[in-house]
């Protein structure tokens, strides 16, 4: 994880390459403080690679803000897991029916290629299909949104995290205990 010396670093960093940058080094709470907060929780390498990308971006004008150096750290994650496209996706689709069962693309056992497949209806109900450009397009829609929401959490920090899995608990007792209080037997009105 980063340490607020490559937080410093990568603001001094910003410095240079912006010189438009003027983030506040005084104060009770300095852009040092809010930044480590945001990006402390990142790989210090990863971190420093996104920054750089970010800062290499052409036309850049202004220093990248946290979110978009969170961003990049996850566009850099989904490129090294090997997250297809979802042109690459369909295709990988489209070549599974050309296969054996026993001989199916490697790229059929992504996890989000096997969820936009299952919640399709499975491979045979794809394959079945008389609007082959209808399936397509439902597919490439229903397979971006779950890599839009896997980038999505991914890029989440942890503060956020924590927030959403807390509310998920209390939300999940409240269901709990209603479903308790449905369960027991009224007593009867005289």
């Amino acid at each position: 994880m980063a340490t607020r010396s490559d937080i410093s670093n990568i603001l001094a960093y910003l410095l240079v390459a912006f010189p438009n940058f003027h983030p506040s080094l005084d104060g009770e709470v300095t852009s040092l403080d809010v930044w480590f907060d945001l990006l402390g929780h990142l790989p210090a390498d990863a971190l420093k690679t996104a920054c750089k990308s970010c800062c290499a971006t052409p036309g850049r004008a202004f220093a990248p803000s946290p979110g978009e150096i969170i961003g990049a750290v996850t566009q850099m994650q989904a490129q090294a897991s090997g997250m297809p496209s979802a042109g690459e996706a369909w295709a990988a689709i489209i070549e599974g029916f050309n296969h054996t069962s026993f001989d199916q693309p490697a790229m059929l056992q992504h996890p989000a290629i096997k969820e936009a497949v299952r919640q399709m209806g499975g491979m045979d109900i794809i394959g079945l299909s008389e609007n082959v450009m209808a399936e397509r397009a439902h597919f490439l829609k229903l397979y971006q949104a779950l890599v839009d929401r896997e980038l999505a959490n991914a890029a989440q920090i942890p503060a956020v995290r924590d927030f959403v899995e807390r509310q998920r608990i209390e939300v999940s007792d409240e269901i709990r205990k209603l479903s308790d209080k449905m369960a027991r037997p009224r007593l009867e009105a005289k």
